[in-house]
């Protein structure tokens, strides 16, 4: 059975934590069902911060927790344009990298810019919490729309941060794995314009109370 959430997370170790400057840890969760909301990010942000520490004591310089959902069915997934859900949630020990300058992902040796929904939150990572002694106090919230036609093919995703760091790998690897009806479209790769109901319908089932579209 086709699980449709799968969370990613990713953080670029602290200098001096490794021999390479700039090294990341990426650390892929088991998929899920069902919405998530502000509180449950917020939940999964500081998981990420505990598991982080146990490998690196010294912290990161910035970390990425990636949150991704396909269409439930071809209606949707026509209707929201052949694409799918990204939430792209990034720490950082430093204010001037914040907010992403972009996300995009690499297919085929070509740069594919996956557009921005909106940001519902820019925030700093709770006072006394884990997550900001290990990745920082500067957090920034966005949501993306990516076609899914880059996303079947060996990719990468990545992001460029405001400042200091490019091609900062969210997600490295094999092809994500899709729906069955998406598998199975021959045009996957022509995007379509999507419905911008039908987009904020998407986005308020899957991701009830971050508000990015109201």
């Amino acid at each position: 059975m086709f699980s449709r959430r799968s969370v990613i997370a990713g953080a670029a170790l602290a200098l001096g934590a490794m021999s390479r400057a700039g090294a990341q840890i990426v650390k892929i969760n088991p998929p899920s069902e069902g919405a998530v909301r502000p509180e449950d990010i917020d939940k999964r942000v500081e998981r990420d911060a505990v598991d982080f520490k146990q490998r690196v004591p010294q912290g990161a310089e910035r970390h990425i927790t990636f949150d991704f959902v396909f269409p439930h069915d071809p209606d949707e997934y026509r209707a929201v344009g052949k694409s799918a859900l990204f939430l792209v949630v990034a720490v950082s020990q430093n204010a001037e990298e914040l907010p992403l300058r972009r996300v995009y992902t690499r297919a085929g040796g070509r740069d594919v810019e996956i557009a921005l929904l909106g940001r519902p939150r820019r925030l700093q990572t709770p006072a006394g919490s884990i997550a900001r002694g290990v990745f920082g106090a500067y957090r920034s919230d966005a949501f993306y729309l990516a076609p899914v036609g880059p996303l079947m093919t060996e990719n990468v995703v990545l992001c460029d941060f405001a400042r200091n760091r490019t091609g900062f790998a969210i997600y490295r690897g094999e092809p994500f794995h899709v729906p069955d009806f998406i598998r199975d479209d021959p045009d996957r790769n022509a995007a379509e314009k999507p419905d911008t109901r039908a987009v904020k319908a998407f986005l308020d089932r899957e991701y009830p109370g971050f508000g990015v579209l109201d």
